[in-house]
């Protein structure tokens, strides 16, 4: 799974620039990663693209408007476009705009809960915002041989399965990890002991050595 984040993740600290930058930052960097997506398209790749939103842009009512024009205008299949929202990020948005999250499902567009396990409202959030996929974070995996975590690990994966989300494990970087999630049915694995972070020329290189 490729993934790039928004500026989101880190608005709190771009907030001092002023929340227009924010916005017009924002929807520039969508529209490079929809050119992207074109781009890898026209070279016969297709790769899933996650992006982190923020509540920031969720409160700005032109923001689908222009992310529907830059959807229409690259071509861009609903299939390969992912929006991630991280626990904490999922806290600060409220009741009226979860409606707004909506509009994401309505595009076909899934959505993903980012940092699982590091949250205060893990499980609630798991029945209040429309998901389909947990990632759970790289703390939980670092501690995975602890009797404890496996127990926890295992947890979530059966309440997901359950519940029909997908699971991804971040910062899988051992053989050992590995293998003990994909024994407990961890459906995807992302971290280090897969790939470190690829160029756009990397991943078009890797794509065609593999296929």
């Amino acid at each position: 799974m490729l993934q790039i984040l928004l500026l989101s993740r880190y608005h709190d600290r771009v907030h001092l620039s002023g929340v227009c930058l924010i916005k017009e930052f924002g929807i520039f960097i969508i529209e490079d990663i929809f050119k992207q997506i074109k781009d890898w398209r026209n070279k016969g790749i297709e790769l899933k693209v996650n992006i982190n939103v923020s509540p920031l842009q969720l409160r700005d009512d032109e923001f689908f408007f222009k992310f529907d024009e830059l959807i229409s205008k690259y071509n861009i299949p609903s299939n390969l476009i992912g929006i991630e929202f991280t626990e904490t990020q999922i806290l600060d948005i409220k009741e009226q705009r979860v409606n707004k999250i909506d509009e994401f499902l309505r595009r076909g567009i899934k959505i993903s809960l980012d940092d699982f396990g590091v949250g205060y409202s893990s499980l609630i959030n798991m029945i209040e915002f429309p998901i389909s996929t947990i990632k759970m974070d790289k703390s939980l995996i670092d501690r995975i041989d602890e009797n404890k975590v496996k127990t926890l690990i295992k947890g979530i994966l059966y309440i997901s399965k359950e519940m029909n989300y997908e699971v991804v494990a971040e910062g899988v970087e051992t053989e050992e990890q590995l293998s003990m999630l994909k024994e407990w049915g961890c459906d995807k694995i992302q971290g280090y002991y897969i790939s470190r972070p690829k160029t756009s020329k990397e991943i078009e290189l890797m794509f065609n050595y593999a296929y």
